[in-house]
């Protein structure tokens, strides 16, 4: 079985590997770990999802065991994709405020990321991680990646799809085309336009039902009962979310993601 771009035609004199180690980089929202936990499904392997952050312990030592069981397990349970999110958060450049102990995970991490080689019979493990703030890593940490990949701000038409499922999600009519929803998300990222769509539907809610508070209260039994009265989504509703709800990344960040992946 294949996996990737990787297969082995030796009588030939070929040798191409797929990429096994990957780094994921761009704005927050942009559905970084969507896309590994998809790449894990794709390749019907066992999903590790983690946080370095997380895998931290008081106990001097614990957090290296937990690292090396980590990739002991992916290993064992082949083909597997371990995925770190937040790479950041813990593998900045080393000589900063770093904690003895965030060293000694990081260095760890690192030792792991080494002992996987690339040779034939090596299990399948497939790494990647994912940051926000790729200029914040350690060298050698980076290094170590085989592969950035940069996951941008949705463009007009991703936009527009997004818009789309989630809307059909709530079951509102929609009496604004999706043509100018796209043109007016501009600079939005895929979480931020599912979190407005749900500030759309609840303001929608509190204005057709001011007496839901109080019906609340009485338990959900008398809720069930209750016909909510809704309308459809309309222009307004969106200008007025938009406008308290801004674009959280800016042209800055962005620029400064751009000049990092093409060094």
């Amino acid at each position: 079985m294949t996996y990737g771009l990787e297969f082995v035609q030796k009588p030939l004199g070929v040798d191409i590997r797929g990429w096994r180690k990957i780094l994921l980089y761009g704005p927050p929202g942009t559905g970084k770990t969507l896309l590994a936990s998809a790449t894990s499904n794709h390749l019907d392997a066992t999903f590790y999802s983690v946080r370095l952050d997380s895998l931290l312990s008081k106990w001097f030592g614990e957090s290296s065991k937990i690292v090396h069981a980590l990739f002991e397990s992916a290993a064992s349970h082949a083909p597997s994709v371990v995925f770190i999110d937040e790479l950041d958060s813990v593998a900045g450049k080393r000589g900063g405020e770093q904690s003895s102990a965030d060293l000694r995970l990081v260095n760890t991490f690192l030792t792991e990321l080494d002992g996987f080689k690339d040779k034939d019979e090596d299990p399948f493990v497939l790494i990647m991680a994912a940051t926000n703030r790729p200029w914040d890593l350690d060298d050698a940490i980076i290094s170590r990646f085989e592969k950035r990949i940069a996951v941008p701000l949705p463009d007009l038409e991703a936009r527009k799809g997004i818009i789309d499922i989630h809307l059909k999600k709530t079951g509102f009519q929609n009496k604004v085309s999706l043509d100018a929803l796209g043109q007016m998300t501009k600079g939005y990222s895929g979480r931020e336009l599912d979190q407005i769509i749900r500030g759309l539907v609840m303001n929608i809610v509190t204005e057709m039902n001011p007496d839901l508070a109080d019906l609340a209260d009485l338990g959900p039994q008398a809720l069930s009962k209750e016909m909510l009265q809704l309308r459809p989504i309309k222009l307004p509703d969106w200008a007025g979310v938009l406008e308290r709800t801004p674009a959280k990344t800016t042209q800055e960040v962005m620029n400064r993601l751009k000049d990092w992946g093409g060094k």
